[in-house]
């Protein structure tokens, strides 16, 4: 096997939106996207801010990633579903935007590029490094 095949194409994200409510939560995520050397991160609270997020891009790909939570307010609903019901409205309008759900519950939705299970008491940062390992996301120099 030659040095090209056994090469590992890595993949880089350069823009990724958070859509969470909790703004503790929040802030762990985004310390963990900025150690991750990702340049551009962008939050939302809820579905409806999020929707006006992506649309504000000219583009088809205005994220290269969401981080999503499931349960946040949906166009003025709490909804425990939250999270899946926004990531099929961004696919019915034709936004192609890959998800990983960071949930307190350990959501497994179809569609999505994975799950990271989030509890503050535990080591999630080992189970979102595993996961970008296996996505091959590498934005470290």
């Amino acid at each position: 096997m030659s040095f090209a095949e056994r090469r590992v194409i890595k993949m880089k994200i350069e823009k990724v939106l958070i859509i969470e409510d909790s703004t503790t939560k929040y802030m762990d995520i985004y310390k963990y996207l900025k150690k991750k050397g990702i340049p551009v991160i962008e939050h939302t609270r809820n579905a409806e801010d999020a929707l006006v997020s992506v649309e504000s891009f000219q583009d088809n790909k205005p994220y290269d990633l969401i981080i999503s939570d499931m349960h946040f307010n949906y166009f003025g609903e709490d909804n425990r579903e939250a999270g899946e019901r926004t990531m099929a409205l961004f696919h019915e309008k034709g936004y192609d935007i890959s998800t990983i759900f960071c949930s307190s519950q350990n959501w497994k939705i179809p569609g999505a590029i994975g799950n990271i299970f989030y509890n503050p008491r535990r080591d999630w940062e080992f189970e979102a490094d595993k996961l970008f390992d296996e996505l091959r996301i590498d934005n470290e120099k």
